[in-house]
C-alpha cells in the first residue's frame, strides 16, 4: 500500500471514473432541480406587479397578516400554478414586493387556505386540492411563516375546513384564523 492507494492501476482507474461518473449525475439531478425552482424563484425580491405576473387567468389571494400588509397570492404563470407571500407598503396598495413563492407540482390543483394540519391546528397552512370538488387530503402541503415571511414544505397532509365567515370583508386574516383555531383545540382537549 502506497499514499493509502491499494491494488493494480486499473482499480485506481474504475474508481476514478465511478466517481466522476456520480459526481456528473449529481450536478445534473441539481441543475434539473435549481431550474424548477428558478422558475419561481426569480420573483422573489420583485414587485408583484410584474408583467409575466398579471396573466388573466388563474389569481385569486388572501390576506395573511394585517400587521404586515402580507397576503397570499395565487396566479397561473404559463402553466404553471405559484403562490406567492406578497407585502405590501399600505395594505391596498396595487403592487408589493414578492418575499416568497412556490409552485405546484401538480398544474390541475388550486391552492386552497382553508387548509389545517391536523397536528398542529395552531399553525398557518395551505396545500393543493383539484379543484372544483375539494374532496379528501391535499396533495402538497406548507406551513407559512409570518417571522420571517416564507413556505416550508410540510410532509403531512391537510384537511379542508370551509370558512364560512366574512373573509376578509370582516377585517380578519388568516393570523386571526390560525389563532382561533388553536383556542378551540385548547378548549377542546381541556374538556
Amino acid at each position: 500500500m502506497r499514499n493509502g492507494w491499494q491494488g493494480s492501476g486499473r482499480v485506481r482507474v474504475r474508481n476514478m471514473y465511478g466517481h466522476w461518473i456520480s459526481l456528473a449525475l449529481l450536478f445534473v439531478g441539481l441543475a434539473v432541480s435549481i431550474a424548477r425552482s428558478d422558475a419561481s424563484q426569480k420573483f422573489v425580491g420583485g414587485s408583484s406587479c410584474r408583467p409575466e405576473l398579471n396573466g388573466r387567468m388563474g389569481r385569486y389571494g388572501i390576506r395573511l397578516d394585517k400587521k404586515q400588509s402580507a397576503r397570499l397570492e395565487a396566479r397561473t404563470v404559463g402553466a404553471q400554478r405559484i403562490l406567492m407571500i406578497v407585502q405590501y407598503k399600505k395594505e391596498w396598495d396595487a403592487c408589493g414586493i414578492v418575499k416568497a413563492v412556490i409552485q405546484s407540482s401538480q398544474n390541475d390543483a388550486s391552492f386552497v387556505f382553508d387548509s389545517v394540519d391536523d397536528e398542529n391546528p395552531g399553525v398557518i397552512v395551505v396545500g393543493t386540492w383539484r379543484t372544483p370538488e375539494i374532496s379528501g387530503r391535499s396533495l402538497e402541503s406548507w406551513r407559512v411563516y409570518l417571522d420571517p415571511l416564507k413556505f416550508v414544505p410540510i410532509s403531512r397532509s391537510l384537511r379542508f375546513v370551509p370558512y364560512f365567515g366574512a373573509g376578509n370583508d370582516d377585517g380578519s386574516d388568516l393570523a386571526d384564523w390560525a389563532r382561533k383555531r388553536e383556542a378551540r383545540a385548547k378548549r377542546h382537549s381541556i374538556q
